[in-house]
């Protein structure tokens, strides 16, 4: 009898490929009949009756299945080929098979079943609610910052200011500037401060024209949005704030100077603020001065900055809208554990619905869509707190009103908290 043909009555218990007999290439389940490629069926999961006594590598102890009873390791071996390596470890880390599909099945057509599937402890057949959450959160945000455009740096670039603008130490007052450099004639290659002046005041005449506005007088200069110029008691309240910023944000102070908006409010900001108040500063205060001052420097990089910081901001919100669900439902008794596994999968609901929002295309005749989606999402949020705590539907409305207007101070307080984050390390 040849050696492929022989029973097989030795008892391998290894798992080298060097050292497996050839009767292990035609190995079949004795339950399913499926193939074997390894010391336990893929189909069905039961042992190999060849293989003797099995012994967990990590803790030592005896396996009777794919998994260790002791510390759960499973009974894959990733001493192989690179390619079947990298692809089970992949599999591993983005499980899901078909336990993905059937979770959002029952997510999104029974609201509230899933959370009660967990508090039965009935988890086998569906995705964890953390993963579930964790991977529709990052979805979303990832969506939102490519679907916001911002650009990088100043809105203003400010290489070159007009004189009657300039507030630095030796500056002539914005009115005498203005006059001096009227006054002057421009050189033949070069623009002088007079030639840029004089475009400036144009344009905002025109614009003020344009607009209906009456156009300005001749007494001073004027630009839409900023002030007719900077009174004594502005410019002495800008040389006192210019006191305690460092070199490099007294440049971003005289660039802010030049934005209309932002330069008027600054200088409405510090006209009475007493040169005692920036001895009195410590370092924290002044601290977050400059911060103040890098953010309106560059708005648009804060804006960046504070989309970053929100995943983490509604991230530490959960444990605070299930404290809520906690107070509000006492009865019947839940642990507080039941609560946050319910506020992942509302949670999870509303990125997915968010997600859509956002990448909707703006298609004539579909804006009815955008709506009709944050209805849906109102509605299956009744559904799901009437099934998952099993009140009645005036009571779940009660209920209802008192958990929207509670979670949208939350949800302020979670913004306010990024901006936050933001002022302090931006």
């Amino acid at each position: 009898m040849a050696e492929a043909d022989q029973p097989a009555t030795e008892d391998p218990g290894t798992d080298t490929p060097a050292e497996r007999p050839r009767f292990w290439r035609r190995r079949r389940c004795d339950n399913c009949g499926a193939r074997l490629r390894g010391r336990f069926c893929v189909v069905c999961g039961q042992r190999d009756r060849q293989f003797g006594p099995i012994m967990c590598e990590n803790c030592g102890a005896a396996k009777q299945g794919a998994f260790c009873a002791v510390c759960g390791q499973n009974d894959r071996n990733y001493r192989r080929n690179v390619f079947p390596v990298v692809a089970e470890a992949l599999a591993e880390t983005f499980e899901t098979d078909s336990r993905l599909f059937r979770t959002l099945g029952v997510l999104f057509m029974r609201p509230g079943f899933l959370s009660t599937e967990f508090s039965q402890n009935r988890r086998a057949r569906y995705l964890s609610p953390f993963r579930l959450y964790f991977f529709t959160s990052i979805a979303f945000f990832f969506v939102l910052s490519l679907s916001i455009d911002l650009p990088d740096g100043p809105p203003v670039p400010g290489e070159r200011r007009p004189a009657f603008l300039q507030v630095g130490p030796g500056d002539a007052p914005p009115r005498a500037a203005m006059e001096e450099a009227a006054a002057g004639e421009p050189d033949g290659d070069e623009r002088s401060a007079s030639t840029e002046t004089e475009d400036i005041v144009r344009e905002g005449r025109e614009l003020g024209s344009a607009d209906g506005d009456e156009a300005p007088d001749e007494g001073g200069p004027s630009l839409p949005g900023l002030p007719r110029e900077l009174t004594a008691e502005q410019q002495a309240g800008i040389e006192r704030f210019r006191g305690i910023l460092d070199e490099r944000r007294q440049r971003q102070l005289r660039e802010l100077l030049d934005r209309p908006i932002v330069g008027q409010a600054i200088a409405a900001s510090v006209e009475n603020i007493p040169a005692d108040a920036y001895k009195d500063m410590g370092d924290y205060s002044r601290h977050l001065v400059g911060q103040l001052m890098d953010i309106l420097h560059r708005p648009f990089d804060a804006a960046r900055a504070w989309l970053e910081n929100l995943p983490i901001a509604m991230f530490c919100l959960l444990p605070f809208y299930a404290l809520l669900l906690k107070i509000l439902y006492i009865r019947p008794k839940r642990f507080y554990s039941e609560h946050l596994v319910f506020a992942m999968h509302i949670h999870t609901v509303a990125y997915i619905v968010f997600t859509v929002l956002v990448l909707l295309p703006d298609v004539p005749g579909f804006g009815w869509l955008g709506p009709s989606l944050i209805l849906a999402l109102a509605v299956y949020y009744f559904l799901a707190l009437k099934r998952y705590y099993g009140n009645g539907a005036f009571l779940t409305l009660v209920k209802y009103a008192i958990l929207a207007g509670l979670y949208s101070v939350l949800l302020a307080l979670a913004l306010v908290g990024a901006a936050g984050a933001v002022l302090l390390f931006f």
